[in-house]
């Protein structure tokens, strides 16, 4: 997996909720090599900006500082990895920078007090040069390349370990990089930054690549709202907010898609009111437990299909594949919401056989995303 990519190839919110529980997973362990970061000049934000992993193995990370998307700001990227990862050819740094900006890096620069210190690179320096970084008080060997205001470099921290800076409007003679002991604030910035993405993308809309497809008729206001629970729980987690919905509760949006739910609900099956409130109510809980519970959530193809199986079993009471598990949803749901019995030991009871029930449900699904890797039986 890379980050960069990732992010890159789906503007879908359920995509990007599913890609910060992964990184989150990832990141549970730190990585194997120490990070380096900026420690002069003072940027913000600073946030995590590329992971790239193999089979759970971190193998690189980037974190960066300033103004990443302004041609016009200051920016540093830097990236750590193993000792043995193979390097980025400095010229093909520069041109995705100036890619990534649309070309405007690639203009003259005018002549700027930042650009040119004392010890620092000039701008009629050779296009590269060796020179010398900063790392945690040490002046390290360094081998730069320059495409007027960005600059790329390969910086020598240590014999055998290399580090990768590219940076905007900062002179390398004015750098200093340091070992980041503490990485969560950079993740929590990075989670903030793709929820504010998400909701810049008017994220409720379907988009043509979504593994679910076609809904059908009947089932789009239930799929939507299951899919704006999820992502309002991606990002609640983020904030450390407890993200469980009973009932409906919430911004006007929130709301909207709950009745514009309802409404159908009472529409299709035939229940009152009431009734169908409860039935949606279910039906959100048991996404918003699946998505905590159930590994194989963060497989945005599975977790659609499960959404679509949810909103077929609720209105229409299709016989869907994920059928036995719903099943045993509504037990576990009628055990969550039945007021625990005063007696001690009944109370016990109820509690064991919540965990037992629930514990099947869950097995149930497993088994559904189970046939879903190799086609449905």
């Amino acid at each position: 997996m890379r980050l960069t990519d990732e992010v890159g190839a789906s503007r879908d919110p359920l995509a990007r909720a599913a890609l910060v529980e992964q990184v989150r997973v990832s990141l549970q362990v730190r990585p194997s090599f120490p990070v380096i970061g900026v420690s002069h000049p003072a940027l913000t934000p600073s946030r995590l900006v590329d992971l790239v992993t193999d089979h759970g193995r971190i193998l690189q990370l980037s974190v960066g500082y300033g103004e990443a998307d302004s041609s016009a700001g200051r920016f540093v990227l830097v990236s750590s990895g193993l000792p043995d990862r193979e390097l980025d050819d400095l010229a093909g740094l520069l041109a995705a920078e100036a890619d990534r900006l649309g070309q405007e890096i690639t203009q003259a620069p005018p002549m700027a007090p930042e650009l040119t210190p004392a010890g620092g690179l000039q701008l009629n320096v050779p296009m590269e040069a060796d020179g010398l970084i900063v790392v945690d008080g040490l002046p390290v060997p360094t081998h730069l390349r320059r495409q007027g205001r960005v600059w790329a470099g390969h910086v020598t921290v240590s014999p055998g370990r290399v580090v990768t800076v590219i940076a905007r409007g900062v002179d390398p003679g004015t750098l200093q990089l340091s070992v980041v002991s503490e990485l969560r604030p950079y993740v929590a910035a990075w989670e903030e930054h793709q929820f504010k993405a998400v909701a810049a993308a008017a994220f409720m809309g379907p988009t043509p690549d979504d593994a679910s497809g076609a809904v059908g008729q009947g089932l789009e206001a239930h799929v939507e709202l299951l899919r704006s629970v999820l992502v309002r729980r991606a990002a609640a987690r983020a904030a450390g907010v407890d993200a469980t919905v009973l009932r409906r509760g919430g911004q006007p949006d929130h709301e909207a898609l709950w009745d514009a739910a309802v409404s159908t609900q009472c529409h299709y099956a035939g229940q009152l009111e009431g009734e169908a409130d409860a039935a949606v109510a279910s039906m959100v809980n048991q996404a918003l437990r699946l998505a905590e519970r159930a590994a194989w959530a963060a497989d945005v193809g599975k977790l659609s299909r499960a959404l679509e199986e949810m909103a077929r079993f609720t209105v229409f009471d299709s016989d869907v594949h994920s059928r036995r598990a719903q099943e045993w949803w509504g037990r576990v749901w009628t055990l969550t919401t039945t007021r625990l019995p005063d007696d001690p030991q009944h109370a016990k009871e109820r509690h064991r056989e919540f965990a037992a029930t629930e514990a099947v449900w869950l097995t149930a699904w497993e088994r559904w995303a189970g046939v879903g890797e190799h086609g449905r039986r």
